[in-house]
Formats: C-alpha cells, structure tokens, sequence
C-alpha cells in the first residue's frame, strides 16, 4: 500500500573535489552510474511509491536513457527527471515543485551516498512519521582539534557533542516547503535541509546513521566505494550459490 512517500536523489553536482571531467554523480563504480545506486536502494524500500532525481539540465535525457538499461522503461516512467540548479538547496527546491500535493512526506538523499541500505532508510521513515523530521547521524570517534589561520593546532573539540550527519533527511512535505520559502525569503543558505527545518523553529530527530553510508568525495573514495560493491556482490553470488 502506498504510504505517499516521495524519495529525491540529488544528483546535479559537479563534484569539482572529485577532479572528474564530468558530474559526479554519473561516474561509474562497477560499470553503473554512481546515482543508480542509492536509487535502486530506494526502490526496493515498498514503503516509498514516488522518484525525483535532480539532475544538471544537459543530462536529463542520458539520466532517462540510464535509467532505462538499468531498472527498464516501466520503471522508468515512475521516475521524474528535474534540472537542478546553481546549488544543491536550489536543486532540492526545484524537486519539492515537481512533486504532487498527495505527496506526505520526502526524503532527500545525496546520490553521492550510494551504500545507503534499506534498514537505514526504514528508520529515518518511522522516525519522520513520529516526529514530522529526522536525520541519520554517526557520532565522531577521532580526536577533532581546532586550528588556527596558519594551520597550526589549536584547543581540542569535545567529539560527544560532534554528529556526522548523513542522508536520507525526512520531512513532511508542507513544512519542508515551508522551510524553503523561508529561506528564500530571508536569503537563508544551508548545506542541507534539516538546517532549514531547524530554521523554522522545528526540532529534527536525530536515528542511527551507518558508517557505510559515507560521501563519495575524493578520488580515494571512488576506491574504497569500489571495494566495497565488489565485496558485497561476491557474497550474493555465494549466497545464492548456497540455494
């Protein structure tokens, strides 16, 4: 049964810290684009029934054309394609028009993440439904120092109060809308949405992220993503093996 949850992949950046030639976001890992991933994750989960992937607006038929070798035209046609915009909140804002007004309650994901799993995504659901906004967050396990203008090492940061805050951030749709308008109106900028919820004067629950859940930032990412998926498709070939 469809609950009305809508998933938007935010997949229109350049990714300048990637040093690729083209939008991170359709780089490949184990000959898929890196947004297919989170994608698929996300419609595996029954409970979300809607697809908005924001995309640079020269790429919106090769999405559409990516699209359909990996998950087939049927499937395609469940997702909406959206040129993004100069920034991510832009993106984002031009994902929250094209969705429906049946649409309850969304979730933002960084296609960047793309080892996001659904128990991950199931928890942030149950928790926004309960609580009308919540976001995955890791605690930080390093030592976290201050520096000064000269790079050199300053006083050190208490880490039990430092959240690794992480995608898929659920909302309810209107008061995510809100939150934008807000922040357009006031000129607000923020790197992501819970800082606009918070914005409004809202409280934003906080549920356990997964270590795997990481940015795909840096070219060494790209490597140790790679692993990973290699990892995880031996052992489904040896789980099947074992059927």
């Amino acid at each position: 049964m469809s609950e009305n949850i809508a998933a938007v992949i935010v997949a229109a950046g350049k990714g300048e810290r990637m040093q690729a030639s083209i939008p991170k976001a359709f780089l490949k890992l184990c000959g898929r684009p890196l947004f297919t991933y989170s994608l698929a994750t996300f419609m595996q989960v029954k409970a979300v029934s809607k697809y908005v992937v924001v995309v640079p607006e020269n790429k919106i038929k090769n999405t559409r054309d990516i699209c359909s070798k990996f998950f087939g035209d049927k499937q395609t046609k469940r997702i909406n394609i959206v040129k993004g915009g100069d920034c991510r909140q832009v993106s984002v804002e031009n994902a929250l028009k094209a969705l429906s007004s049946d649409t309850a309650w969304v979730l933002i994901h960084d296609a960047a993440r793309p080892l996001v799993d659904n128990k991950l995504i199931k928890r942030v659901i149950d928790n926004t439904k309960q609580y009308g906004a919540a976001v995955p967050g890791i605690k930080a396990v390093d030592t976290l120092k201050k520096i000064n203008l000269r790079e050199n090492l300053g006083s050190t940061v208490n880490r039990d109060s430092i959240l690794y805050v992480q995608t898929p951030q659920g909302f309810r749709l209107t008061t995510l809308r809100k939150a934008y308008m807000q922040a357009r109106q006031k000129s607000l900028f923020a790197t992501d949405d819970a800082s606009l919820i918070q914005a409004l004067g809202k409280p934003v629950k906080v549920v356990l992220g997964s270590p795997l859940n990481f940015k795909v930032t840096f070219p060494e990412d790209k490597i140790l993503t790679t692993a990973i998926l290699n990892y995880k498709r031996k052992k489904n070939v040896e789980n099947r093996s074992r059927l």
